[in-house]
């Protein structure tokens, strides 16, 4: 299942890198794209249908469920435009996807769940977010497509039809978070790609009712409850106010993110669940991805000391989270039936993400779906008693959360001015850098068209220590712009190497819940990237928790399930290439607001 554009890179299989212990290339988020396209053909049967749950039986087992209908189908319709956007190919499955998801579309512009043994008949709020977010990816990509426009138009019309308004606030039933919120940030981007400013000011108006007009989020920026629903609001909200010049709304929404800062850890560990009142915590992706999300926008329109954000958690825990092993799974079956996935199953979970991670390993804890889940008595065999290992909405939030950082590795201002935020590597029609972070301290920059350059230098890392080495045999004449190095007007063919010093650290770090128990793991750092995470044995191995009213087992106190963080053979001298990786120049920019 690899993606084909790699025929035309030299053979390079970004999909499947070499096993640990072998020589290895540099970190390359096209590769985890690559990886993606995989799994979203993977799991997306003949019909266009997505499988929502993984469960942790013997067989395990991918099964249907009701986010399979609007949700999940439009995370990984997603997905296919932003893989397109980076590798210029996307996953076989992208047609059937868009079929499924047109199917739902009735009269109103919105798209319903069917009346069925696993869902009642509702356009309920939160699918038509993540049905938004993937029409206005696929309008920026393929802005001929008319079709694409015509339903994205009906659905931000349709919502408009079901909103209330007051005085500068407007809400669609109620204020909320996850129902409501989430739909700031697509609408917002809806109106600049159609140029419709009723939408603009719808969503600035959804984002006074959460901000000012309620307690959902805190005056000090704290919030409960849903992490993927609180940040996602906050995206948008800070969107909105950095189009509008609206300060006591970036402001409000800033403290919202400072707040998912402090009750997260600097490598991307984001908990799914804000001031849980049990024993229970875990890394949800899509919260990550808004995180992320969050950070980006921050870091690209307001305070340039967010990319640190930005780059810790794209090389730590992101990349960490996407499944490239599964053997922590029990053997695939044999069978599949007409809700159930069970053969090839480990090999279709490749490229997904963790859905309830530890700082160190894929499944932080036990615990199985509650009781009211599903509709039909006679269906909940399907989904009742059995641990849940994955939850796909996070492979189709992973894989957005990935193209987000690698569309904002390299920017380019309006005056033409490219600045490399990120020590990952990239090609652009401008620019290629091929950054050996964490192997050695050395980012290599080859120029392709005459711009003016900078590079930000990794927060580890004093400017002054910076050494430059420039093909042209002359001086670097960098000079220092906050956190960057400017060096100025640069010419094809110019190439510089820039060597630095990675200093290693250890860190002792504590998770939890306020309150319940707490779980300590100890870290080893060479320069912005974690090698090591290891937990403290005398972490409790299970815990109570709320959902299931008992305790269950964890993963807290000895290797887990799923380990992640194998990055000891890069503490030793592991010899490194550089990524083969296609030029892009991104079709899909969720970030251009006050250009646009």
């Amino acid at each position: 299942m690899r993606p084909k554009a790699f025929a035309e890179t030299g053979g390079a299989d970004l999909a499947n890198p070499p096993p640990a212990g072998q020589p290895r290339s540099t970190l390359a988020l096209e590769e985890m794209l690559a990886r993606g396209a995989s799994h979203v053909d993977g799991l997306v049967d003949a019909r266009g249908r997505t499988y929502f749950d993984v469960f942790l039986t013997d067989p395990p087992e991918a099964v249907t469920d009701w986010p399979d209908f609007v949700d999940l189908p439009s995370r990984y319709w997603e997905a296919s435009a932003m893989i397109a956007s980076a590798l210029s190919t996307r996953p076989e499955a992208t047609g059937r996807l868009r079929g499924w998801l047109f199917s739902r579309f009735e009269r109103d512009g919105l798209a319903y769940r069917p009346d069925s043994p696993i869902s009642w008949h509702v356009a309920e709020l939160f699918d038509q977010s993540r049905l938004m977010y993937a029409l206005v990816s696929w309008a920026m990509h393929d802005p001929a497509d008319a079709e694409v426009r015509r339903r994205l138009t009906g659905l931000a019309d349709g919502l408009l039809l079901r909103s209330t308004r007051k005085e500068d606030y407007a809400y669609i039933d109620e204020v909320g978070l996850y129902y409501g919120g989430t739909l700031i940030r697509p609408m917002l981007q809806a109106g600049l790609v159609l140029d419709r400013p009723e939408y603009r000011d719808f969503a600035t108006g959804l984002a006074r009712g959460v901000m000012n007009h309620s307690d959902l989020i805190g005056r000090d920026g704290s919030f409960k409850g849903h992490v993927h629903g609180a940040l996602g609001s906050i995206s948008g909200a800070l969107a909105c106010a950095i189009i509008s010049d609206d300060k006591h709304l970036l402001e409000r929404a800033r403290s919202g993110f400072d707040y998912a800062r402090s009750i997260s850890t600097s490598f991307g560990f984001v908990p799914e669940v804000a001031q849980r009142n049990d024993d229970m915590i875990a890394c949800e992706t899509c919260a990550l991805m808004d995180y992320l999300d969050d950070a980006l926008l921050l870091a690209r329109h307001v305070d340039p000391g967010y990319w640190d954000v930005v780059e810790k958690a794209a090389r730590n825990h992101l990349w960490e989270s996407q499944t490239r092993d599964a053997s922590w799974l029990a053997p695939s079956g044999d069978r599949d039936d007409e809700f159930v996935i069970r053969t090839r199953l480990h090999e279709r979970l490749i490229g997904g993400f963790a859905g309830w991670s530890a700082p160190h390993c894929a499944l932080a804890y036990q615990e199985d779906l509650f009781g009211t889940w599903t509709r039909s008595e006679k269906m909940k065999p399907l989904y009742l008693g059995k641990v849940r290992a994955l939850q796909n909405c996070c492979a189709g939030a992973g894989i957005r959360a990935v193209h987000q950082v690698w569309s904002n590795i390299v920017t380019t201002s309006s005056s033409g001015e490219v600045s490399i935020n990120l020590s990952l590597d990239r090609a652009t029609p401008e620019i290629r850098v091929t950054s050996f972070l964490p192997f050695e301290g050395r980012v290599r920059i080859s120029v392709a068209r005459a711009c003016v350059l900078r590079w930000r230098c990794p927060s580890s890392c004093a400017p002054e220590l910076v050494q430059v080495s420039a093909s042209t045999g002359k001086g670097s004449g960098a000079r220092v712009e906050g956190p960057y190095l400017n060096f100025g007007a640069k010419r094809p063919g110019d190439t510089m190497e820039l060597t630095f010093p990675l200093g290693e650290r250890s860190e002792g770090i504590t998770v939890g819940n306020a309150g319940f128990q707490q779980y300590r793991f100890g870290l080893e750092w060479r320069g912005d990237t974690v090698l090591s995470v290891k937990p403290d044995p005398s972490n409790a191995s299970s815990g109570f928790t709320r959902v299931m009213q008992r305790r269950m087992p964890t993963s807290y106190a000895d290797a887990g399930i799923g380990p992640i963080y194998k990055r000891s053979e890069w503490l030793r001298g592991l010899s490194v290439s550089p990524a083969v990786i296609p030029t892009a120049a991104p079709t899909i920019d969720w970030y251009q607001l006050r250009e646009a």
